[in-house]
This record gives C-alpha cells, sequence and structure tokens, in this order.
C-alpha cells in the first residue's frame, strides 16, 4: 500500500504539509500518512485522556512532579524544536538523525512513506517559516506511561516534485499553515528526559 501526507494530514500532516505532499498519489487506493496516529494514539490514551474528573492542570501538576519531566517551558521548548526536526527530516527523506523521537509506528510509516517516494523518483521540499501556536490539550497517565497531546499550528512552505522536476503537490512559493496535534510518551518511571512522537493527527 502506498501512503500519502493528505489521506492522514486530513488529519493534517505532520501538517498542511503533509496534506499537499501526499494528495499527489490518489492512484487508486488511499495513501496513509505519517499523521495519523490512531493506532498508536489509542493505546497511549484513548478515552478523554484527562482521568475521571481531573482537570488537564491537575495531571499536568502530576506529571510535571515525576523525574526528569521538566516543566511546561521545558516540555514546549523540546516539543516546538522536534516538530521542526521531523518534519524537515521526513521532507529530506532522511529521518535516521531523529530516529530516537520516533515511537515505532511512526517511525514505520514513515519509513515506508520515504520508500514509496524514492520508487516513484520524487523530491520533497519543505522549509520551516515559523509558529503561530504550540499548546499542550490533553494529557494522561495509563499503564506507566505519561502522554501529552501538542496542538501545533506552525507556518510552512512545502512541495512534491516528480522525477521531471514539476510540481506534483503543494506550492514552492506560497506559505501554508500546518495545524496539527502530535502525541508525545515516555515511561512513567523514567528519569530520561526523552519523550517520543507516538501519533500524530489533524487539529482541523
Amino acid at each position: 500500500m502506498e501512503y500519502t501526507f493528505w489521506d492522514y494530514v486530513a488529519l493534517a500532516v505532520l501538517l498542511i504539509f503533509w496534506n499537499l505532499f501526499f494528495t499527489a498519489h490518489t492512484t487508486g487506493s488511499a495513501e496513509q500518512t505519517p499523521t495519523d496516529s490512531s493506532a498508536s494514539r489509542g493505546d497511549a490514551g484513548s478515552s478523554p485522556g484527562m482521568m475521571a474528573n481531573e482537570s488537564l492542570a491537575t495531571i499536568l501538576s502530576r506529571i510535571w512532579a515525576m523525574p526528569g519531566t521538566g516543566n511546561l517551558e521545558s516540555f514546549l521548548a523540546g516539543a516546538r524544536q522536534a516538530y521542526e526536526t521531523i518534519v524537515t527530516a521526513f521532507a529530506s527523506g532522511d529521518v535516521s538523525g531523529c530516529a530516537g523521537l520516533l515511537g515505532g509506528d511512526v517511525k514505520r510509516v514513515f519509513a515506508e512513506v520515504i520508500a514509496g517516494r524514492q520508487a516513484r523518483g520524487e523530491q520533497a521540499s519543505l522549509t520551516f517559516i515559523g509558529w503561530q501556536a504550540a499548546e499542550v490539550v490533553n494529557a494522561g497517565l495509563a499503564e506507566g506511561r505519561v502522554w501529552i497531546d501538542v496542538r501545533f499550528v506552525a507556518e510552512i512552505v512545502a512541495a512534491v516534485r516528480d522525477r521531471d522536476g514539476n510540481v506534483i503537490a503543494g506550492d514552492p512559493e506560497r506559505v501554508a499553515k500546518a495545524n496539527e496535534i502530535w502525541t508525545f510518551e515516555r515511561q512513567a518511571d523514567s528519569g530520561s528526559p526523552g519523550w517520543t512522537l507516538v501519533a500524530t493527527d489533524s487539529a482541523e
């Protein structure tokens, strides 16, 4: 099966970017994009996330009290950096440098999408312009894991070209808005500050 950014980034793409990139490949079967993470996301905390009768602020306070989790400001700074690093690497076709930031399912889908793009002789480009928003919208603790949903609204310039250099998706001259929710997860008992991306979804 081929994967396309738009089908899942209609979940939002990793962005409008995902959306742009993979709309081009509607060759009979929809291509999935890395942004749809319903599978891994469901494991991480599918119910409304907030535990019964607990506010988001209360849950976050419990998370920040755990060793190695830091605080809201440091978490969001790291999440923004991870977002920019991951989407740029994905567009370049080489995510080896950020593999440690990706959960197993996300890593697998990224690899499949990149392999399909290379097989078709396509080249993707993405320029990160800046942020409109980055905010925590949900969080939870379940089965020894901690997860946090972050809504990202970013401005990007993205395009995909075929083997002849023709633009088949996106627009290299236009700034687009990506509006997505990414789910980051870590072990609750880990003293390591590391979070991994386990799911992406559209915020629209």
